[in-house]
C-alpha cells in the first residue's frame, strides 16, 4: 500500500531507450534508472511538458487582468479568457486598441491642472474686467 501512494506522487516522465530507441511514459522517481519495457536496457528522460497550462500559476498579472476583462466580449477577450498566453493577451489587446505604456510615460490620471497659475488668469481678467480708468 505504502508503495502505491509514493507511486501516486511521483512525477511522470516520458522516456527513450538508449538502445532501440522505443519511447514509452512511466511514473518514476527522480534517481531512479528505468529500462526499457521491450530490450530491457537503460533509457533516458526527454524533456517534455505535460499537463495543464499552467503560465497562469507563474504571472499573477496575467490573472488580474483575466479579472477586468469582459465575459460577454469578443471573440479576441474569449480566447484570452480560455487560455490566457501571451500570445492570446497581446491578441485581445489589439482587438480592443488597448497598449503598453510607452517607457516615461505614467500610468493612470494625467497630472492635475495648475490651479496657481489658473486663479492667477482669473484673477488678472477679473481686475482688466472691472478695473475704473480716470481720465
Amino acid at each position: 500500500m505504502n508503495d502505491i501512494l509514493e507511486r501516486s506522487i511521483m512525477p511522470l516522465y516520458d522516456m527513450q531507450c538508449l538502445s532501440c530507441g522505443h519511447q514509452f511514459e512511466t511514473i518514476a522517481n527522480i534517481d531512479e534508472i528505468v529500462v526499457c519495457p521491450k530490450c530491457a536496457l537503460e533509457c533516458k528522460r526527454l524533456i517534455s511538458v505535460h499537463g495543464p497550462n499552467l503560465a497562469i500559476q507563474d504571472a499573477e498579472w496575467i490573472r488580474s487582468i483575466r479579472e477586468v476583462v469582459d465575459k460577454e466580449g469578443g471573440p479576441a477577450a474569449q480566447a484570452f479568457l480560455k487560455d490566457s498566453t501571451r500570445d492570446n493577451l497581446h491578441a485581445y489587446m489589439k482587438a480592443e486598441g488597448i497598449r503598453h505604456f510607452e517607457p516615461g510615460e505614467k500610468p493612470g490620471r494625467p497630472d492635475p491642472p495648475n490651479m496657481d497659475k489658473i486663479q492667477k488668469e482669473v484673477w488678472e481678467k477679473h481686475q482688466k474686467r472691472n478695473r475704473l480708468e480716470v481720465n
